[in-house]
């Protein structure tokens, strides 16, 4: 689909996000490898080692992030794409609407027969596409709704409340609005730039562009084609930064023989 070469045994997410993608990664409830929907295909959680498991509990997750079953299947250092914390195994998630309890009972990190808001609300982004930013803006109205007994997390039997639980609730009230595609990068630049540019700083980080060429040419097909514009951005970052700074503005994107001719030399016209 590219002029991008790329290596299959590079591990994606080598360092963390930036705080500007790892923030559109969950306003957008994506997959961080793929920055496809989580909802998209199945999801799994990251589990710890059972030889490091203390004799008196359970098996615990290590971090509170998701995946594509298919997208960590290929992260090949055992490392959180996200956060970066060792993990041992990868439990798929069982889904939300079609085994409650098996799911309840896997997002409940902590594994104290209750979900905070945090964990209740990043677990039904893996099974619900929503308008999930519109939720956050509501979150001091709806949890006390879910939370009938004030004692900070739901349980599953309020989970399933009908008509005012969280589930029947969520479906009901928060449609995902969808957003109007993308201008094209070859003829109106600037307002693709402007477009992708979701925390409205003016310029885009490396991770943030990331996200935008990869969903701009819709590479769903495997990881070797993300992990490309990867290593393409990062061997070639400074040349069209040249203050620096970590970010592009919007002239030092369109600038002659910057960022966007060589993304547009570098795909052919129907992937991008």
């Amino acid at each position: 689909m590219s002029g991008f070469g790329g290596d299959a045994a590079t591990t994606p997410g080598g360092t963390p996000l930036s705080p500007a993608c790892q923030n559109l990664v969950r306003v957008h409830a994506e997959c961080a490898i793929c920055f496809n929907p989580l909802c998209m295909e199945p999801c799994v959680v990251l589990m710890e080692s059972e030889a490091t498991r203390p004799a008196d509990r359970q098996l615990r997750r290590v971090c509170r992030h998701y995946f594509h079953q298919a997208c960590i299947n290929d992260v090949r250092d055992g490392r959180c794409p996200m956060c970066r914390v060792d993990f041992a195994s990868t439990p798929v998630l069982p889904n939300a609407l079609e085994h409650p309890d098996e799911w309840f009972h896997t997002v409940d990190a902590n594994a104290d027969g209750g979900l905070n808001y945090e964990e209740a609300i990043e677990g039904l982004k893996t099974c619900l596409d929503l308008d999930w930013r519109k939720i956050e803006t509501d979150a001091d109205t709806l949890w006390p709704r879910w939370d009938p007994d004030r004692n900070g997390k739901v349980s599953l039997e309020e989970a399933n409340t009908p008509g005012t639980g969280m589930f029947a609730y969520l479906k009901e009230h928060y449609p995902k609005a969808e957003r109007p595609p993308a201008p094209s990068i070859r003829s109106r630049p600037r307002d693709w730039f402007a477009y992708w540019d979701e925390d409205h700083s003016n310029s885009l980080d490396k991770d943030e562009l990331c996200r935008a060429i990869i969903k701009t040419a819709r590479m769903t097909a495997g990881a070797c084609e993300i992990r490309a514009v990867h290593s393409f951005l990062d061997s070639t970052w400074f040349l069209f930064d040249p203050n620096g700074d970590g970010t592009l503005s919007i002239n030092e994107f369109v600038a002659r023989e910057g960022m966007h001719e060589t993304l547009c030399a570098s795909f052919p016209p129907d992937a991008l």
